[in-house]
């Protein structure tokens, strides 16, 4: 009961204060933790803090992206330089010469397209989180990101990809 009243103390503090002015290190620091971190309240039930929500302004200039002709693109343009066919892509084998194209296919739908994490794995029949995975295995540039070549296969194909579909 004594650390809830001690929260709530200083969150009334900090919400007067606009800039924390007036709060010491360690209130700050328990401040920030603990809405990071969610807190108990009396009741016993863990509350979040309040997201923040970002609005950007779209620019009417730009051109509408389509999402289908890209992965089209990319579908078409990874299967042709790993001659594969589409149907081993999507199935359930895990030889590295599989492995390898639908790592590029995910990041490649990533980087060019709009989709979601779950839209993405539903295109390739997969789980979200093999498609995160294929993510952040090439920001981190392990498992096959390590190598050059596939990353200058990766390069040539998303430049393709892009002017493919910069006609459309």
């Amino acid at each position: 009961m004594q650390k809830d009243n001690a929260f709530k103390h200083l969150y009334s503090m900090a919400r007067k204060a606009p800039i924390y002015q007036g709060l010491t290190p360690r209130e700050l620091h328990l401040y920030r933790a603990a809405w990071r971190e969610g807190y108990r309240s009396a009741a016993g039930k863990k509350v979040k803090p309040p997201l923040k929500i970002v609005y950007v302004k779209s620019d009417p200039d730009m051109p509408v992206l389509n999402n289908s002709a890209v992965v089209i693109s990319i579908f078409d343009n990874v299967l042709n330089h790993f001659k594969i066919s589409k149907n081993e892509i999507l199935g359930k084998g895990r030889f590295e010469y599989l492995v390898i194209p639908r790592s590029m296919i995910a990041n490649l739908i990533r980087d060019c397209s709009t989709l979601s994490y779950p839209r993405i794995a539903k295109i390739m029949n997969r789980d979200h989180t093999t498609i995160i995975h294929y993510i952040e295995t090439k920001l981190k540039q392990t498992s096959i990101w390590k190598y050059n070549d596939n990353k200058l296969i990766y390069g040539n194909l998303k430049g393709k990809v892009l002017r493919e579909t910069k006609k459309h």
